[in-house]
């Protein structure tokens, strides 16, 4: 019994994990929550359609 204790628990801490890296991934330090596309730039970033730059920017407006 205790190793199927065992085996839960690494499995949901195998399935949860991918999650928090995932929402801790599209958080770009120039895209504030003010932003009128910060959630549809969150939500692209999330799905791994965009990626912004190596330094954790977006950089909405440059162009």
């Amino acid at each position: 019994m205790k190793e199927l204790r065992y085996v839960l628990s690494f499995l949901v801490a195998v399935v949860l994990a991918p999650s928090v890296v995932s929402a801790d991934s599209s958080d770009f330090s120039d895209v504030d929550d003010g932003y009128w596309a910060s959630g549809e730039i969150n939500y692209l970033a999330e799905e791994g359609i965009i990626s912004g730059f190596e330094d954790g920017t977006f950089r909405p407006m440059n162009r």
